[in-house]
């Protein structure tokens, strides 16, 4: 009896640690799509565009998570979803797709730096 009370309580040490280390996942990834899209918009509200990305649960399926991008000319009234398969011309794809990468890797570079050296550290926009 004492057995299994101390592995029903070890089990419960584990969810516990498990759910803490998936809130955490999810605040840093929650955290970093954020500054990718401010990046994004920095780049694409001079341009006429608004940009909208997000972290967010599939409708179908259970758990599984994606990133979903919104994209629109500022004249549009409603944001067009942005997939593999569609939602843009092909030019506004590639503009997409280059800025994109640059806004990830402009991110990534500046936790980098924060690493570090303890501040921040800000990346040239284009």
């Amino acid at each position: 009896m004492r057995y299994k009370q101390r592995l029903e309580e070890e089990l419960a040490s584990f969810r516990n640690i498990v759910e803490s280390d998936y809130r955490t996942v999810e605040g840093i990834i929650t955290s970093s799509v954020r500054a990718i899209s401010e990046r994004l918009n920095e780049v694409f509200v001079p341009m006429n565009y608004t940009v909208q990305l997000e972290y967010r649960n599939k409708e179908e399926g259970s758990g599984h998570r994606r990133l979903v991008m919104w994209f629109k000319k500022t004249h549009e009234q409603q944001l067009r979803v942005v997939t593999e398969r569609g939602g843009l011309s092909g030019g506004e794809h590639a503009i997409v797709s280059l800025m994109m990468m640059y806004s990830i890797l402009s991110v990534k570079e500046e936790k980098k730096m924060e690493g570090k050296s303890g501040g921040t550290y800000s990346v040239i926009p284009l």
